[in-house]
């Protein structure tokens, strides 16, 4: 027995009550205010927009619980680091779909981070796993969303927000939701007050490997700047987009482009792409009308750059991953090249740190998901606060299949 375990016939102490122990970080968040002497613990945070909390009151079942850790560091991210290192000390030819579905339905975190795409994530980790990518990726991929804290701002305890792991892999929806808000406020300070072109140059294939058409569309895009019909075009930027005709069989990629530039006769930008391309001449050019739906539109490619056309096909799924791996997808032109757009997609995350001085952890978002599981309204309430319940709901289905 060592030194920090009281003996058997020692007394218990009596655990500090879940509302309580908000109470009291709300309280000591107030007396900070007035005398600017607070001692809470700080852990850190995601940078994720924090809600209003609700006035907590007592609940009958969470007076049990425990008061929460002092440190950052949970069990549960040590417990997925290891069930992660066991699904990579697989052969090749092991049941990768069981085994990641046993990483994952272990930590309630983690199915609630990624519920709304949960069978595509599978299929992705599956094809990360076959194409050869490395431990790290794969490790980092399986354990987005553990080490999930809700946590409390110092200043104002009515607000909560959600801090997690985050893996920023381009082929995780949620962390590309995030990358796709940066890019898209980046483009949106860019764009201000502009008068722009949208442009859509698409590349007719013959059925080469993906990767091969890629550095096709890129190389053309090049030649097309360089031609004297693009000194109408002061600066702007592409985003790329790949699709996969059931059709014709074959790749579709194709650029979208938003742009400072005068008038271009939409027939003789075609005329020139044909003599670049030798084989595609279909491109789109008009004026932009509304500059933030537009913005949405073309970052969404950026930053999500796996179609539905072929997700669900694990051969070309495989072929996606790999001619997509290191490839930028958003190319920043003229004088639009260097501005903070330019940088946006390498340093979409670098805000996650910020402000981690100003928040402390309440509760692992495990806990209260797992009572908010059992019925406990306090976490359920905690849940709604945090505008969360449709996804609660969705690993609450998840959990039971």
């Amino acid at each position: 027995m060592d030194d920090t375990t009281p003996p058997p016939d020692a007394p218990k102490s009596n655990p500090v009550p879940f509302s309580d122990q908000w109470r009291k970080i709300r309280d000591e968040a107030r007396s900070r205010l007035n005398n600017e002497a607070c001692g809470l613990s700080v852990s850190g945070g995601s940078g994720a927009e924090p809600s209003a909390a609700p006035n907590p009151g007592p609940s009958p079942s969470s007076e049990a619980l425990p008061p929460p850790a002092d440190t950052s560091l949970d069990t549960t991210e040590t417990s997925v680091g290891d069930a992660v290192e066991a699904f990579l000390a697989q052969k090749p030819d092991g049941d990768y779909d069981r085994l990641c579905l046993d990483i994952w339905l272990k930590n309630s975190a983690i199915r609630f981070r990624h519920a709304g795409w949960w069978d595509i994530r599978k299929k992705i980790f599956n094809s990360l796993k076959r194409t050869g990518q490395s431990g790290s990726r794969l490790s980092s991929f399986a354990s987005c969303g553990g080490n999930s804290w809700v946590q409390v701002n110092k200043e104002d305890a009515s607000r909560l927000r959600l801090s997690c792991n985050h893996c920023h892999d381009r082929l995780c929806t949620p962390c590309a939701n995030q990358r796709s808000f940066r890019l898209t406020e980046a483009l949106k300070a860019q764009i201000d007050g502009k008068q722009l072109t949208f442009i859509t140059l698409t590349l007719c294939g013959k059925k080469e490997p993906l990767s091969e058409l890629i550095d096709r569309l890129y190389r053309h895009f090049r030649s097309l700047r360089a031609h004297p019909i693009w000194e109408k075009v002061s600066g702007g930027a592409a985003f790329l987009e790949v699709k996969w005709s059931d059709k014709a069989m074959r790749w579709h990629p194709h650029l979208h482009i938003i742009c400072e530039a005068r008038f271009i006769d939409q027939g003789e930008l075609s005329s020139v792409w044909r003599g670049i391309t030798k084989d595609s001449f279909i491109v789109d050019i008009r004026k932009v009308r509304d500059s933030d739906v537009t913005a949405r539109y073309v970052t969404k490619y950026a930053s999500k750059p796996l179609n539905m056309s072929f997700a669900n096909t694990p051969a070309l799924l495989d072929e996606a991953v790999l001619a997509l791996k290191g490839r930028r997808l958003c190319l920043c032109f003229g004088t639009w090249y260097g501005t903070p757009l330019d940088a946006a997609e390498d340093t979409e995350f670098a805000d996650d740190l910020i402000d981690a001085a100003g928040w402390t952890n309440l509760r692992p978002l495990e806990e209260i998901i797992d009572l908010a599981n059992g019925g406990d309204a306090e976490s359920i309430n905690i849940i709604r606060v945090l505008g969360a319940e449709a996804k609660w709901i969705q690993q609450l289905r998840i959990s039971s299949e």
